[in-house]
């Protein structure tokens, strides 16, 4: 993903921002992962036409597709306030 890795050779040299870098890669992979789940969640659960086991499925998939959404939300989150807080220095 363009603009996640560092480019510059200062940057390839710090150990931080590759580790940051990596973090920010398997997030965005993971993230992507989890709407693709929540999408084929959304066509099981259309197409199970009235069965309840397949619609309860589908529910228990886009539940736990969101649950996931959020944790990386969180861990996003989680990051950024640590990478700030060290950089300046608290």
């Amino acid at each position: 993903l363009p603009g996640n890795l560092p480019t510059s050779p200062t940057m390839g040299t710090n150990p931080v921002a590759v580790v940051l870098a990596v973090f920010n890669f398997v997030l965005n992979l993971i993230g992507l992962m989890a709407a693709v789940i929540l999408v084929i969640a959304g066509i099981r659960l259309i197409f199970s036409q009235g069965d309840e086991e397949g619609k309860d499925k589908a529910k228990k998939t886009i539940l736990y597709a969101v649950i996931g959404l959020l944790v990386i939300l969180f861990a996003r989150a989680i990051i950024g306030l640590s990478t700030t807080l060290t950089w300046l220095g608290l």
